[in-house]
């Protein structure tokens, strides 16, 4: 998909005289709008995955029962991932607002912690 709407806009000037030759009304700017949403859902799954992080370590801290190898390679998979949809999310959007990096820079850091 990344790379259709990469060459889409490479080309809108073309495709919008088609589009107007053929009585047909295409705002190029929803490109731009699917873009920062894309970029709004990365920072919530960041922050979903930071949240659901720290709670874990809450829990481990409050019960003073060690946490197993197993739970602890779950919740550094689950920031992993969110980590990789973000930058998934950042290539195609061609970046990141300020919140999203900052985010992405504490999943960062949160990975390299849990590790």
């Amino acid at each position: 998909m990344k790379r259709e709407i990469d060459t889409l806009e490479r080309i809108k000037d073309e495709e919008s005289k088609m589009f107007r030759r053929n009585n047909i009304e295409f705002d190029f700017s929803i490109l731009v709008r699917i873009k920062e949403l894309m970029v709004d859902i990365s920072s919530r799954c960041m922050e979903l995955a930071l949240k659901e992080s720290r709670e874990a370590k809450e829990i481990e801290n409050k019960v003073t029962v060690t946490k197993s190898q197993t739970q602890r390679t779950d919740c550094t998979k689950m920031l992993w991932r969110a980590f990789q949809f973000a930058f998934r999310v950042y290539s195609f959007a061609g970046g990141h607002d300020d919140h999203a990096e900052n985010l992405s820079k504490e999943l960062a850091h949160e990975i390299e912690a849990s590790s």
